[in-house]
């Protein structure tokens, strides 16, 4: 049978539509149906395109919370970025650290760096390309993670939250960016999906396998991060002391297998170390130092109380959520649908807290470590206020649910949006001018103060920044003269020994480099000889320079930073010391 072309058209119509012909019932039907939460909450693992519009969400806001700390707005790395940067370069011209540089950082962090310069010739945006390609890489493995535990919806909003919340560390700091702390949430997050993944049972051997290597792996950035690693541990044991002793044999062979895969990783790079014949050094400085500094300071209420201001609302509603799921977890009222995750929050939340605030110095880059597990607090909490919601009215969730989202995800982005006015208004004027991708110091507004250094000494000529200014021996390519690139290892009389010291002295004497004493620095300057009695350890080197160099000239140099929306100036006096 023939039809015409109209109604070929109007079944078409119809038929996609679901409604048979002649019938408009249905579609009044449905349209009196409340629409459902989020179109993201019935997507599938697999569904594809949905998958590749959150993957991009995550990576605009990945972006977004990175051009703050960009070489294009931060020309001159902040100083513990300029010694992973220094030491970096030096990876790539064949020099071994801690043989050849004192720091107190694991030795991935250097080899990091020396990736980026490679990749970029030796920039600084090859760095920011690879922080860029790590927090993505976190976003979408944490969303994926908690994905499988919530709503996608509820998943989402987790995800861009922690990733705001780290946009706010980076713009309430003078300096951030290329810390050890961004790394690790990889590794993290790493570790908790491979824990996690599965809802029910405990992940297999090959899973707790490669938990035991990157846990490896974060300990080779830094020695205290660990948080992941620990809260596993304790919660494997936690569930083995649940059961009866004969069913306890899985948990005995997944912690034997997870160690296996952490000591393995440790083994491998401690025996590279132990063949360059720099396994000493690398203990004394990354253990031996850090046993000194731990509880070097005594800042650790206010400190904590500091990451409320800095982290906004996923600290207060996540460290609430963890104290909820502690007075709840008896009454059998929890908010989260397995207590396999529950005691692993229970127990990972204070581990991370203590552990980031050991040194007792509070600085706000070590409150990123703490964002994964925000971040699955934060899911839970919306979770508990969904189920909430639904026994409440469940028509009026279905129609006003992601309003509360939005609004969850706007408190928490506000503080950033406001403090990002200035970066936008900064980067306007450099693509004005036409220096926003320049390379070189010649993109900062202090490159003016500092060339004048080179009036006094060539470039690749040896420079000893007095104090804990790397980031110039960096940016100026002045190669240091000494293994102690800077003097903060000398400041503590408990770990400086008289071998280090004439270690040093012995390099200063032999290179003969100008000196650029940093002023005002944590670190007294070379002329105050009452300060340095304070050290005495120290005062053979300041004889020595009193004795043998001359302060030959004097400079101002002012650097500018962009915090709490503002532009803030510091100077610093440059004392140059010559060699008579």
């Amino acid at each position: 049978m023939r039809h015409t072309s109209e109604e070929v058209w109007r079944k078409a119509l119809l038929n996609s539509f679901h409604v048979k012909i002649g019938v408009g019932k249905d579609l009044r039907e449905r349209a009196r149906k409340p629409l459902k939460f989020c179109t993201w909450d019935s997507m599938k693992h697999n569904n594809y395109f949905g998958n590749i519009s959150i993957k991009l969400i995550l990576f605009l806001l990945c972006f977004i919370v990175l051009v703050p700390v960009s070489p294009a707005l931060q020309p001159i790395p902040h100083r513990d970025s300029g010694v992973f940067l220094y030491i970096g370069k030096g990876v790539l011209e064949g020099k071994i650290p801690y043989l050849d540089f004192w720091d107190h950082k694991g030795p991935l962090i250097y080899y990091i760096n020396a990736l980026g310069l490679f990749l970029f010739k030796e920039s600084y945006w090859g760095v920011w390309f690879i922080e860029i390609l790590f927090l993505t890489i976190s976003a979408m493995l944490g969303f994926s993670l908690m994905r499988n535990r919530f709503a996608a919806s509820i998943a989402i909003v987790g995800s861009a939250s922690w990733v705001l919340a780290l946009g706010n560390v980076f713009t309430t700091q003078f300096g951030g960016g290329n810390h050890v702390e961004e790394y690790a949430l990889l590794l993290y997050m790493a570790q908790i999906y491979l824990f996690l993944r599965r809802r029910k049972n405990m992940p297999g051997t090959g899973e707790f396998f490669f938990i035991g290597v990157f846990a490896g792996l974060c300990i080779l950035l830094r020695p205290n991060l660990i948080s992941p690693l620990a809260g596993i541990y304790l919660t494997i044991l936690w569930e083995m002391f649940m059961l009866k002793k004969e069913d306890r044999t899985k948990h005995f062979q997944a912690l034997a297998v997870l160690s296996s895969g952490l000591v393995l990783t440790l083994a491998i790079v401690l025996f590279y170390f132990w063949g360059q014949n720099a396994i000493r050094d690398m203990l004394n400085d990354v253990i031996v130092y850090n046993f000194y500094y731990s509880g070097s300071d005594t800042k650790y209420l206010s400190a904590f109380f500091d990451s409320f201001r800095v982290l906004g609302l996923i600290n207060v509603v996540g460290l609430a959520t963890w104290a909820a799921l502690i007075l709840f977890y008896k009454k059998n009222i929890l908010p989260a649908k397995d207590h396999f995750l529950v005691r692993f929050l229970i127990l990972l939340t204070p581990i991370e807290v203590v552990l980031s605030l050991l040194s007792g110095q509070g600085y706000i880059h070590y409150f990123i470590s703490w964002l994964p597990v925000l971040g699955i607090l934060l899911c839970v909490f919306m979770e508990a206020g969904q189920s909430f919601l639904r026994k409440l009215n469940n028509n009026f969730y279905n129609r006003y649910g992601w309003v509360v989202l939005c609004i969850i995800v706007l408190f928490q982005a506000v503080p950033l949006i406001k403090d990002l006015q200035i970066y936008y208004s900064v980067m306007v004027d450099k693509l004005e001018t036409g220096n926003l991708f320049l390379t070189g110091s010649r993109r900062s507004p202090e490159w003016d103060d500092m060339r004048r250094l080179y009036d006094v000494v060539p470039v690749n000529s040896e420079v000893l920044f007095w104090g804990n200014e790397v980031e110039y021996n960096f940016v100026m390519k002045f190669p240091s003269p000494a293994r102690y690139i800077y003097l903060y290892p000398f400041m503590d009389g408990k770990y400086a020994t008289n071998p280090m010291r004439n270690e040093f002295l012995s390099a200063i004497k032999e290179m003969k480099p100008v000196i650029v004493d940093v002023q005002p620095s944590s670190v007294p300057p070379i002329k105050s000889l009452s300060k340095w009695k304070e050290y005495p350890g120290m005062l053979p080197v300041i004889y020595y320079i009193k004795n043998n160099y001359h302060a030959a000239q004097e400079m101002n140099v002012t650097s500018y930073y962009y915090v709490d929306n503002q532009v803030w100036s510091v100077t610093h006096k440059w004392i140059i010391w010559v060699h008579n």
